[in-house]
């Protein structure tokens, strides 16, 4: 075991494109596997990675910027090294939903020397989020590059957009990725059979169109009032035009709740446990403009309190 590489895939998508779902159906597939993950988060805590579902695993959390980027790559680099001192077999990376891996190959070729046992680069499962896909592709760079560099593509949310849609979907995808096999999906679901299948062996290379310079306005809020379902719905009302994904997990009268944001679609659902001792939401916005103070008047407003709201970033 110890010579013995470790598989990686990388699972990519723009911002609520379904990576979370796909990567639990991959641990579910993989439950008798020595299995290690690595989410990478765009804000400052991690939501999604109280998503995750999975005995015994070795998780990673990487937030506050994209691991393709200069300012997580040192993070990445690190905590991979880390990662080979480790007995998995297999080791899955959910990047942030506005990473472009396109330097990918590059960041694992620099490592070789610093590992202890070596990385086996299998292949990229991107997944296209059907509903906002046409309207963000031309918009924003790294969601081109994500499809670019995947080997299998998942056109998610099939179930939510019209046949015309799909098809002029299908085809915007496979006029970037020619040689990627794509399918058609609801929750993220495919045969398991496909997955085991040869990639196409993606071996693109370049730089990145992470920079720090154009980071997206990020805004971690933090508070700690009851919330009621109304408020909550009123305070995303507030982002529609300027927040491109809010997530997180609120406090509510009776228990939990989940907020899910992805442009126009919006979910409110109960979840089982509170995983944060007090309310945390995460919203990124449509372009680099700050709204920092709508953001906390907003709050003010909706909820009756003063959050905190994490700001910070390291370039």
């Amino acid at each position: 075991m110890k010579n013995k590489a470790i598989k990686i895939y990388l699972i990519a998508g723009f911002l609520g494109a379904g990576k979370t779902t796909f990567l639990n159906r991959l641990l579910s597939e993989f439950s008798n596997k020595k299995v290690g993950v690595l989410v990478n988060e765009f804000g400052s805590v991690g939501v999604d990675g109280m998503l995750i579902h999975g005995d015994g695993l070795q998780m990673t959390e990487l937030n506050n910027g994209s691991i393709f980027c200069s300012c997580l790559r040192a993070n990445f680099t690190k905590a991979l090294v880390e990662i080979s001192k480790t007995d998995i077999e297999y080791l899955f990376i959910e990047s942030t939903g506005m990473g472009d891996p396109i330097n990918m190959h590059t960041l694992l070729k620099n490592l070789e020397k610093y590992v202890e046992r070596p990385y086996m680069f299998k292949e990229t499962i991107g997944l296209v989020d059907s509903v906002n896909f046409l309207e963000y592709v031309d918009t924003f760079p790294a969601i081109e590059n994500q499809v670019l560099f995947s080997d299998l593509i998942l056109i998610n949310k099939s179930d939510l957009v019209t046949k015309e849609v799909l098809e002029e979907t299908y085809k915007k995808v496979k006029s970037i990725n020619e040689k990627a096999k794509i399918l058609n999906t609801e929750y993220a679901a495919i045969p398991m059979s496909i997955f085991y299948q040869e990639p196409v062996g993606t071996k693109l290379g370049g730089d990145t169109t992470n920079k720090p310079r154009n980071r997206m306005s990020t805004y971690t809020v933090k508070s700690q009032s009851i919330c009621k379902k109304e408020e909550i719905q009123k305070f995303l009302d507030l982002w529609k035009e300027k927040a491109i994904r809010i997530k997180g997990f609120f406090k509510g009268e009776n228990g939990c709740l989940q907020v899910s944001v992805v442009g126009e679609m919006q979910k409110i659902t109960d979840f089982s446990t509170m995983p944060f001792d007090e309310n945390v939401v995460v919203i990124i916005g449509k372009d680099q403009r700050e709204f920092l103070e709508e953001v906390r008047v907003g709050w003010e407003v909706c909820f009756g309190e003063t959050p905190y709201i994490d700001t910070k970033f390291k370039a």
